[in-house]
């Protein structure tokens, strides 16, 4: 394992961030509201047929996306570079697939 200072702030600070993702995704899991995407935005609950069913999706969606980056976390651990070259993949890749993923929640949960 490379203990490299920088491997492990690398690791603190994308843990912070995935530890976030996944803070969001336990909101959302816990939440009576339906779990909103957008920032300022609102679901009116009355719009939703499932609320529960609708919250569960959305958290695990925010949790699969924190817990891709927990595993890069644990992969810049032994390998910084190629850590540090996934990153970027699973950001830029995936916040267009987290808003595709919404839509078809949201879909599928509207009345």
């Amino acid at each position: 394992m490379n203990g490299s200072m920088g491997a492990w702030l690398f690791f603190g600070i994308l843990f912070c961030c995935a530890a976030m993702f996944i803070g969001i995704g336990v909101y959302a899991f816990r939440s009576k509201k339906p779990m909103h995407f957008w920032s300022g935005s609102e679901v009116d609950p009355a719009a939703i047929r499932d609320i529960k069913a609708y919250n569960r999706a959305n958290g695990w969606m925010w949790c699969v996306f924190g817990g891709g980056m927990v595993l890069i976390a644990l992969l810049g651990l032994w390998n910084p570079s190629a850590a540090g070259m996934m990153v970027p993949v699973w950001i830029i890749g995936g916040l267009p697939l987290l808003v595709i993923c919404y839509n078809r929640i949201y879909k599928k949960y509207k009345q």
